[in-house]
């Protein structure tokens, strides 16, 4: 298994931040998809997240969800945009001296196919660790804009 970890200090309360992240099913703050649908409440929901362009959304399933310690894990069970397999991620906000520490930690597999076009396991998980630690730094610059405007 491969794993990415990426971490940003946000100018913005933990509370404010994980106000706005802790809603799993409502995600109209991330820039990318044109429509979010879920299906279920709590651990256990899913989101479908549809991507301009793409012919099937992202599945995303809530596996694990500790509001009081900030914190939630989500599962992809299909996401045609990425290479990877069995792709778990917990997303947590902690507090910090300048305001908040968002974290998003994830494991997941590389398939074969990414493997043979990176020259190899170490360059595919490099790349992979390229690609996702880019989407999570989109993901916390768009949770301080939200954060910062007050929403």
């Amino acid at each position: 298994m491969a794993q990415c970890i990426y971490e940003q200090t946000l100018a913005a309360p933990a509370d404010t931040v994980w106000a706005i992240l802790g809603r799993f099913g409502d995600i109209g703050w991330l820039p990318g998809p044109e429509r979010v649908e879920t299906i279920g409440a709590g651990v256990g929901m899913t989101r479908l997240l549809h991507i301009p362009g793409m012919e099937a959304p992202v599945e995303e399933t809530l596996v694990a969800l500790d509001d009081e310690g900030h914190q939630f894990s989500y599962r992809v069970k299909r996401n045609p945009f990425v290479p990877y397999d069995n792709y778990q991620a917990t997303v947590g906000v902690s507090a910090a001296q300048a305001g908040c520490l968002v974290q998003f930690r994830s494991i997941f597999d590389i398939d074969q196919t990414a493997i043979d076009a990176a020259g190899g396991q170490e360059a595919a998980e490099q790349a992979a660790q390229t690609a996702l630690s880019g989407f999570y730094r989109m993901m916390a610059d768009a949770l301080a804009r939200v954060a910062g405007a007050g929403q």
